[in-house]
């Protein structure tokens, strides 16, 4: 018998995704996935997340990076 046919998701869990695949991002948190994706995408040792807020900041046109 495989060993993961017994495996069963939390109850808890499966509501708490339910929950928050419904729920709409702030512009914040889309700018804080993007950085995280793009430092993800470049590699941690490559690029740093202040390096992509400032590239992105100029980008959009401000002079900002938060």
């Amino acid at each position: 018998m495989n060993n993961l046919e017994h495996l069963k998701t939390n109850p808890s869990l499966i509501k708490a995704l339910k929950s928050s695949a419904s729920k709409s991002l702030t512009s914040k948190e889309i700018k804080e996935q993007r950085v995280s994706y793009i430092v993800g995408m470049k590699g941690s040792n490559s690029i740093t997340r202040s390096q992509v807020q400032q590239v992105l900041a100029h980008q959009e046109g401000r002079s900002g990076h938060k």
